[in-house]
């Protein structure tokens, strides 16, 4: 029913240079972005146990949620460092500041969702002080809440990506391509961070 979970990685020490806390945001996504597959035994779970497992649902469903926009959100705001430290090598950092204060107002949205109510544990406590044979009143509310955070939280994502995206393009000089054969590989775009972390993130998006 659920995606196995890989062993933690280890935490990125305070201070961590931004090429570090992207590639971290970047791996920890298998950690963060808990997923149910098949609905139907989802369901039958939470008939047969009385509505118990349906808890655990609503557990990993909140956890999600914010697990995933604390991840998205380190990674959005190391690359954001990243492309600026570029930008100031190039000497165009003044010319991209517009692009980049935007980006700022972007994760401010995300930053602010950090600082939601969404504490899994407290939500399933309400849950079953407010529950019903499947579905309680603070679930209802929750999934409500959910919903509203995954537009709001897709809404900013985008947009600050967009931001990216063309800062980037203009940041990071291109390529030196050799012959036709390496000319070839450099256009073969990978979402695995390079050296200095940073690729594309319109491609490297990690969702």
């Amino acid at each position: 029913m659920t995606a196995a979970t890989p062993a933690p990685l280890p935490a990125v020490p305070p201070g961590a240079p931004p090429a570090e806390r992207f590639r971290r945001a970047y791996y920890a996504r298998a950690e963060t972005d808990y997923y149910f597959d098949g609905l139907g035994m989802v369901i039958f779970l939470t008939v047969i146990t009385c509505g118990i497992y349906g808890f655990y649902v609503t557990y990993q469903l909140v956890r999600r949620s914010r697990d995933h926009n604390r991840r998205r959100l380190e990674l959005l705001d190391s690359a954001t460092e990243i492309a600026w430290q570029q930008a100031y090598e190039r000497g165009i950092a003044e010319e991209l500041r517009p692009n980049f204060e935007r980006i700022a107002l972007h994760l401010g949205v995300l930053r602010q969702m950090t600082t939601d109510f969404r504490d899994p544990g407290i939500w399933v406590a309400l849950a079953v002080l407010s529950g019903s044979y499947f579905i309680s009143i603070a679930e209802v509310v929750a999934f409500v809440l959910l919903d509203g955070d995954l537009i709001r939280h897709d809404q900013a994502e985008g947009a600050a990506e967009a931001e990216l995206a063309a800062v980037s393009s203009t940041s990071t000089p291109p390529p030196r391509s050799r012959g036709n054969t390496r000319t070839r590989a450099a256009s073969r775009r990978s979402c695995a961070p390079t050296s200095n972390g940073l690729r594309s993130i319109s491609a490297c998006s990690g969702r």
